[in-house]
C-alpha cells in the first residue's frame, strides 16, 4: 500500500475565491481518479497533546492523505487529466509544501523489520 502524505500552507495573499476553486478541484479529482482507494483530507488540528511543539521544522495549516494499492496506481493518479487540474491548482494555492509517500503497512498484521536475505556461506 502507497500513501501520498501532502502537507501543505497556502500563500498568504489566498483569495477565498482562490481556496474555494481548489477545495473544488480535489474534491472533483478526488472523486473521479479511480486508482484512489481512500482520501482524506483537512486543516491540521492543533490538539493540546503535546507533541505539536516537539516537530522541527516548519509547519503546514492543512494535510492530504491519499491511498494506493501500489505503486502503478500512483502513477496513474499522477498522469489523470483530473491530476493535471489539481496539480496546476495546488502550486497556484501552495507558499509551501511537503510531499512524501510512503511504503506502508500495518504493523498490527504485518512486519515492518525487513529481515536481509542470507548470505552463502
Amino acid at each position: 500500500m502507497i500513501l501520498h502524505i501532502v502537507l501543505l500552507e497556502p500563500r498568504a495573499d489566498l483569495s477565498p475565491a482562490a481556496e474555494r476553486t481548489f477545495l473544488q478541484v480535489l474534491e472533483q479529482a478526488s472523486r473521479e481518479i479511480p486508482s484512489i482507494l481512500d482520501v482524506r483530507a483537512g486543516p491540521i488540528q492543533d490538539l493540546g497533546l503535546g507533541y505539536e511543539d516537539r516537530s522541527e521544522g516548519g509547519s503546514f495549516s492543512h494535510a492530504a492523505v491519499f491511498t494506493f494499492e501500489s505503486v502503478d496506481a500512483l502513477k496513474a493518479y499522477l498522469v489523470h487529466p483530473a491530476h493535471d487540474a489539481l496539480g496546476a491548482q495546488f502550486w497556484q494555492v501552495a507558499a509551501r509544501t511537503l510531499i512524501v509517500d510512503v511504503e506502508a503497512v500495518d504493523p498490527r498484521t504485518d512486519s515492518l523489520v525487513v529481515t536481509p536475505p542470507s548470505q552463502p556461506g
